[in-house]
């Protein structure tokens, strides 16, 4: 699993111009390929067969990083870099993460850990935390999606000049026991649409006749020959169908798999496309300072050039340890509801739903509606380095509708120590009002009005008031 995501990553994501290294580690560490440009497809190539196939061995992380970061500074001459880290074991040879993290940080690396199974040290999250990375968590059990996820976010980060922006358009998981067809639908907006790849993951191939795709002139199947303008793919031994389109023109489509026989089939199917000013979610879980118990705040900044996205439909799906269900957040921009400044393109909440210590996962999914809009600033921001600059005559402000579309953004892992359980225990207060307002008064009647604040935090409804 981890060599099939580790392989798309390079292939699919790695962009010409980067520079990767491989370095393994067991009881000990071992260079597998010093840091190089990728500057063609034969360098990319050389990269993915370093690969290893499976892991061996004891498990000195810090023996790992210290290589990392020693080949990172020989190929920068000089401190700055990211790593990236992953683990599927605790530690048990020294030197460990706490007695190199100090060496990582001084030299401005940032850390990027992907903990493959509840085994995975603890000290990673610690760790890229410290060092302003980002964490991942994909459990043993778990689809190869996850692993794909968080290698597409590590390739968010890349900074390499006139780079193409990916973005992740769509996941969804089917389950079918019978003959009957399944599939779904998708947007492509203005502002995306090319290098479209569409990834079906499947259990069992023979129980697949047929898969096809629609919408907007386009009618492509399993059985059509791979073109210029569209690809068609299959790996059965990473057990992948890809459809690869040049580019999609706005608008709706639709997918469909037929079936063949009463197989057991569990599909999953991931969207992926690019433009150079595509709408861009950045996800991430905060722990407020000095909170006990913790206030895991999600924030979600949408932006399109910059520019923040406003009035869209914000959601977070989180995962949690120990046998628990998945629980749904709803992130607000309003400047209530856990969220600071209403229409700035940072949406937030509260996840307060606890079910014990260990691992919480969070994907976070954003839809338009006929409101949703680009708020024009007179910023701008290039596609590579993400650094705004103001235009010699900024406009005035504006909304500018976005169209239909969707986003999906992962904020990675983050691990809970305490044991915590919130359908136990009632964790948190309802959050502070903050707008009381008098509306009137009539006789022996007042009325006051003021914005709900939810049951725990912004979560939920309060259960009752008490005016005093």
């Amino acid at each position: 699993m981890v060599n099939e995501a580790a392989t798309r990553f390079i292939k699919e994501e790695l962009k010409i111009g980067s520079a990767v290294a491989i370095v393994l580690f067991n009881s000990d560490a071992a260079v597998a390929f010093p840091m190089t440009r990728v500057t063609n497809e034969q360098v990319r190539q050389s990269v993915i067969d370093k690969l290893p196939q499976k892991g061996k061995g004891g498990t000195c992380i810090g023996c790992g990083l210290r290589l990392a970061a020693q080949d990172l500074r020989r190929f920068r001459e000089g401190n700055g870099g990211t790593i990236v880290l992953l683990s599927g074991g605790e530690e048990n040879e020294s030197p460990y993460i706490r007695d190199v993290t100090d060496e990582l940080v001084n030299a401005d690396i940032r850390v990027i850990t992907i903990a493959f199974g509840a085994a995975a040290s603890q000290a990673m999250e610690a760790l890229a935390l410290v060092s302003g990375g980002k964490s991942f968590f994909v459990s043993l059990d778990t689809s190869v999606i996850r692993l794909d996820n968080a290698f597409f976010e590590v390739s968010t980060g890349q900074t390499v000049q006139h780079g193409d922006l990916s973005v992740k358009l769509y996941e969804m998981k089917h389950q079918s026991f019978s003959d009957e067809p399944f599939g779904g639908s998708f947007t492509i907006d203005s502002s995306i649409g090319r290098d479209t790849a569409i990834n079906f993951f499947y259990t069992d191939k023979y129980g697949i006749d047929d898969i096809t795709v629609n919408g907007q002139g386009i009618s492509v199947s399993l059985k059509s020959p791979s073109t210029p303008e569209i690809k068609v793919e299959q790996n059965d031994a990473q057990k992948q169908i890809r459809f690869v389109f040049a580019n999609m023109p706005a608008g709706k489509y639709t997918y469909e798999v037929i079936r063949k026989g009463y197989t057991w089939q569990t599909m999953l199917v991931t969207i992926f496309t690019k433009d150079r000013y595509p709408i861009r979610v950045e996800n991430s879980m905060h722990v407020e300072k000095n909170s006990n118990p913790p206030k895991f705040l999600i924030i979600a900044y949408v932006t399109k050039r910059g520019n923040p996205v406003i009035k869209a439909e914000v959601i977070s799906k989180i995962g949690r340890p120990n046998n628990f269900k998945s629980v749904i957040v709803q992130l607000y921009d309003s400047g209530k509801r856990g969220d600071a400044v209403r229409d700035d393109g940072i949406y937030s909440g509260y996840f307060t739903q606890m079910s014990g210590s260990g691992r919480y996962t969070v994907q976070t999914t954003v839809l338009a509606n006929t409101k949703t809009a680009v708020l024009e600033t007179g910023f701008t921001t290039s596609p590579a380095m993400e650094i705004l600059t103001l235009q010699s005559n900024p406009p005035n402000v504006t909304e500018v509708a976005t169209g239909d579309f969707q986003r999906i953004a992962e904020a990675g892992s983050i691990l809970v120590t305490q044991n915590l359980n919130a359908e136990i225990t009632d964790l948190f207060p309802p959050n502070r009002i903050d707008d009381l307002q008098l509306v009137s008064i009539s006789g022996q009647v007042v009325t006051l009005q003021w914005s709900a604040p939810g049951d725990d935090l912004s979560n939920g409804q309060a259960a009752e008031y008490d005016l005093r």
